[in-house]
This record gives structure tokens, C-alpha cells and sequence, in this order.
């Protein structure tokens, strides 16, 4: 806003109603648009003298297109193995994943180490126990969106038992 004499004050118009006015240049308004639902909305502004001179701007128009907020995680769960199954050689893991805007991946643990990551549904992972001690595990998902919400499963225990590999060399001997 400009004046020969001198801008007393601008006022700024939405939707015809009176949101703000600084009396200091530069003349701005901060409006906090995702506090209005996604719309057009018409914008004008109008400036001050000292001698009660008004001027107005043109009116504009503005679409808030505010794009929701994610604060909700994903939810995710391990459909297999079963909790207290036992398992042995390879064995996948698979687990179900949604969330209200996407799943973008999910991650498998095993005892607490990440161990796959995949970005596509099906959710699983090719676990060859045989590289697992036998024994009590504990193993689970997690989900996350675009966002960066994260959602853990229900960890599942799975008992490996794999049959040791017999990795001897058979003996012979000659007996005359």
C-alpha cells in the first residue's frame, strides 16, 4: 500500500469480513488457512490515509486445498508363523499391514534386528531358519506410511528346530 501523504493502517477482508489490520509496513496478514475447510474464499484488502482516504485492492480469489494431516499409524500384524508354532528350514514370514492413507513398507525383526524390508504387498520375508539357533525367537513387524507413522505388531515366538546337518565325511577302511 502506498499513499502521497502516508498509509495509516491496511485492513485484509475475508469473505467480506474484517480478519486483521497492520498499521506497519510491509502490511501482512497471517492466515492460518487449515483453520477454514478446503474452499474458494475471496481476499481483499483496503489501506488508510491520515485524511480518512480508503483505497481497495482488486478481490481475489484463493482455493485452500489443504491436504489432511497423517497422525494415525499404520496397523500391522504377522498372519505367519502362528504364535508358539515351531518351524524349521525356510519358512515365510507374512504379515498384513493397512493404514487410512497407505502403507508405504514394513519391516521384519527377528529378536530385535531388522532383518527385511518390503514396499510391496504381500508383506513377507524368506526366513531361512537353518541360519537361526535352535531355540526360542521372538519376532515382529513394523508398519510405516508416508507420514512416517509407525505401527508395531504383537511380537509371536517361534521355537526353531532344525536336525543338525551331519557335515562328517563317512569313514571306509580296507580289511584284508
Amino acid at each position: 500500500a502506498s499513499d502521497n501523504v502516508g498509509v495509516t493502517k491496511v485492513e485484509f477482508y475475508l469473505g467480506g469480513v474484517l480478519k486483521a489490520a497492520d498499521t506497519s509496513s510491509p502490511y501482512s496478514w497471517l492466515w492460518d488457512t487449515t483453520q477454514v475447510s478446503n474452499a474458494s474464499y475471496i481476499l481483499l484488502a483496503k489501506a488508510y490515509d491520515a485524511a480518512g482516504n480508503i483505497g481497495s485492492s482488486t478481490q481475489i480469489t484463493v482455493t485452500v486445498s489443504n491436504t489432511p494431516i497423517d497422525i494415525m499409524p499404520p496397523s500391522v500384524s504377522i498372519i505367519s508363523p502362528t504364535n508358539g508354532s515351531t518351524v524349521s528350514g525356510v519358512v515365510f514370514a507374512t504379515a498384513i499391514s493397512s493404514d487410512n492413507i497407505g502403507v508405504s513398507r514394513v519391516e521384519f525383526y527377528l529378536d530385535g534386528s531388522l532383518k527385511k524390508t518390503e514396499y510391496l504387498a504381500p508383506y513377507d520375508w524368506s526366513w531361512d531358519t537353518n541360519l537361526t539357533p535352535n531355540g526360542l525367537h521372538s519376532l515382529f513387524a513394523k508398519s510405516f506410511d508416508a507420514a512416517g507413522n509407525a505401527g508395531i505388531s504383537a511380537p509371536i515366538t517361534v521355537s526353531v528346530n532344525n536336525i543338525p546337518i551331519d557335515t562328517s565325511s563317512p569313514t571306509v577302511s580296507i580289511i584284508s
